[in-house]
């Protein structure tokens, strides 16, 4: 057996998108091993390389008495009939929490020799794939949530003894809403917008550089506090693009 430690909520291994398998070799052969070997030892249903801090796509999963694994995974949705009901995942273990999925997917792939491989899942296995790919995808299952039910599964994770308090989540993919770099500024007025910064679109003045705690004059077009660009460094001479 060689289970492996599962990393938790707030690793960055979790938030980054796995890379494409393209050598069916015998390293990939114990990763599959790792994965069921871990999987099963947690008692889990499925489970995402990125899980074990691999940044590649593939997963194991158990569900129903079925046990594999599949490498690159593309999933269709022969209709739309959802699902609603509790989720959770070895790296934000002991919480659950109801989830919207599809209740029909085709997965389709490879084994860990690389042969073309279909599943077509209903019900929990339908649930179990579509979980397991977004880990590929750098997803998280409280990513799929609604506002509400996402505010509530923080509260919970924060109460939580593994919960690492300098962890801060990702907004959904999946719902559109502003991010904490996205807050509408100064710049927003509609005063403003008859001259614009031609980095972030909007109107010059002198503001307090996000950078520094006191206000201080900036040539040309100034930064606004709270809604940096993380396109460019701080500095004087770039402080437009700082908006």
């Amino acid at each position: 057996m060689t289970v492996q430690p599962i990393r938790l909520f707030g690793d960055p291994v979790l938030r980054t998108p796995a890379d494409e398998v393209k050598t069916f070799d015998r390293e990939l052969r114990r990763l599959v091993r790792d994965l069921s070997d871990t999987m099963l030892d947690e008692g889990g249903a499925g489970l995402a390389a990125p899980q074990l801090g691999v940044g590649l796509r593939v997963f194991s999963f158990d569900v129903d008495d079925v046990t594999g694994h599949l490498v690159n995974p593309v999933l269709e949705f022969p209709d739309e009939e959802e699902q609603d009901g509790p989720e959770g995942c070895l790296s934000i273990p002991g919480l659950y929490f109801d989830t919207v999925r599809r209740m029909n997917v085709i997965a389709k792939g490879y084994n860990e020799y690389g042969d073309p491989m279909q599943i077509v899942g209903t019900g929990m296995m339908a649930r179990c794939l579509q979980h397991e790919t977004d880990h590929l995808d750098g997803v998280l299952f409280i990513e799929r949530l609604d506002s509400e039910r996402r505010k509530a599964a923080m509260k919970e994770i924060r109460a939580a003894e593994w919960y690492n308090d300098a962890v801060k989540v990702k907004v959904s993919p999946h719902e559109p809403r502003r991010g904490v770099f996205h807050k509408l500024c100064a710049w927003s007025s509609p005063a403003r917008r008859k001259s614009r910064c031609p980095h972030c679109r909007r109107s010059p003045t002198v503001v307090t550089n996000w950078w520094r705690s006191s206000p201080v004059p900036t040539p040309g077009w100034g930064a606004v506090e709270n809604c940096p660009d993380p396109r460019w460094p701080p500095g004087p001479m770039n402080a437009a693009s700082r908006c």
